[in-house]
């Protein structure tokens, strides 16, 4: 396996921060992304990008990078985005580590932020930040998520670690000391890797939070999240992702004392996803009125809203589910977006700024 020509001098008051980059079927993004890890106003990182056995031009225009020293592209078989990371992390140097999804972009300062947060809070093993949703082409689409970050202690239970807001993986960064115990990850693992570390980290090293955007999340048709309106098939994929990621982290929370995970029906997105598909496969009153019974996790109005999805006759749930789950609907947005324009306007307006300035003109890296 290729290793990055660069290290980690420990005399060198200013880390090497190392970007991991897992890319499958990405051609339409992976130059973007490559480019805002690159043009970043911290200067010692290094970029790893690992080819996941792209049937596309991914791996070409990966390539296409190497003129620059910091750039390192491995290429092997298709085995899932945990496989990627692995190869990616084994042959990273970094001792902090951040994760950029193909398709997501990161704002220039963001891994200075990040350094800078660290150097601060010397306990702290992830650092997670806000990401802005953007569309296809770029255009923001607001409010940043989560609504709020999670920081804490490493002496926080099991449950709080698991139900703590969190971003997606272009979200977050980590001390890589704590990362050794989480990787080799498991190679059945996937989907939803940046849950697995995330919490993990947390849990053994604790956590510190930014609350600006400092990285664009991309909605676009191949994901979940940023398709038009929510699909059974989809859906269903996420529901067994779901499953699968609670297998292997229960394996790893049992084998370093922290024991056994609570019951799956506490966790808020995964009853979302549940009412989802009651309402998309058109189950009978029966099995939805079974579940309506039995939602006992997420916010009062988070409750009453998935309870009246699983009442009203089918074709009115539909339309409901359409706004209750983001962003399948932009009507949701507006009274989100103005909420976080009122209450977080200048850390949106500077983030909105910084990507046009720097990654929306799309300037040679």
């Amino acid at each position: 396996m290729e290793k990055s020509p660069l290290s980690d001098d420990p005399d060198n008051p200013e880390p090497l921060v190392s970007i991991l980059i897992p890319a499958y079927n990405a051609e339409r993004w992976i130059s973007d992304a490559i480019c805002s890890a690159l043009r970043q106003t911290y200067h010692r990182i290094e970029v790893i990008v690992c080819d996941d056995g792209s049937t596309d031009a991914t791996a070409a225009i990966a390539d296409s990078f190497r003129r620059d020293e910091r750039v390192t592209c491995l290429r092997k078989e298709n085995g899932g985005v945990s496989s990627a990371l692995n190869a990616a992390f084994e042959a990273s140097n970094g001792s902090i580590v951040c994760l950029l999804d193909a398709d997501d972009l990161f704002l220039p300062h963001k891994v200075a932020r990040i350094v800078e947060t660290l150097g601060a809070d010397h306990a702290a093993g992830v650092v997670m930040h806000r990401v802005l949703p953007v569309s296809a082409n770029r255009r923001p689409l607001p409010p940043a998520l989560p609504t709020r970050v999670a920081s804490g202690p490493s002496r926080c239970s099991l449950l709080e670690a698991i139900n703590a807001p969190r971003p997606p993986a272009s979200g977050l960064t980590f001390r890589r000391e704590p990362l050794l115990s989480m990787f080799p990850l498991p190679e059945t693992l996937r989907a939803g890797v940046d849950a697995y570390l995330a919490v993990g980290v947390t849990l053994t090293s604790g956590s510190s939070g930014i609350e600006d955007a400092l990285a664009l999340y991309r909605l676009h048709d191949s994901n979940l999240t940023g398709a038009v309106s929510p699909r059974l098939e989809s859906v269903e994929t996420h529901i067994e992702q779901y499953i699968d990621l609670r297998d292997a982290f229960e394996l790893w929370t049992v084998s370093h004392g922290f024991g056994q995970l609570p019951d799956a029906t506490t966790s808020p997105h995964f009853v979302q996803l549940l009412a989802l598909e009651c309402v998309l496969a058109g189950s009978s009153r029966e099995k939805r009125s079974d579940l309506r019974a039995n939602i006992n996790c997420g916010s009062t109005i988070r409750r009453m809203l998935w309870r009246l999805e699983l009442w009203l006759p089918p074709r009115l749930a539909l339309l409901l589910a359409k706004r209750l789950h983001p962003p399948f609907s932009p009507w949701r947005r507006v009274p989100y977006a103005t909420m976080q324009f009122l209450s977080h306007g200048r850390m949106l307006m500077t983030a909105i700024g910084a990507s046009r300035r720097s990654v929306f003109d799309r300037p040679d890296c």
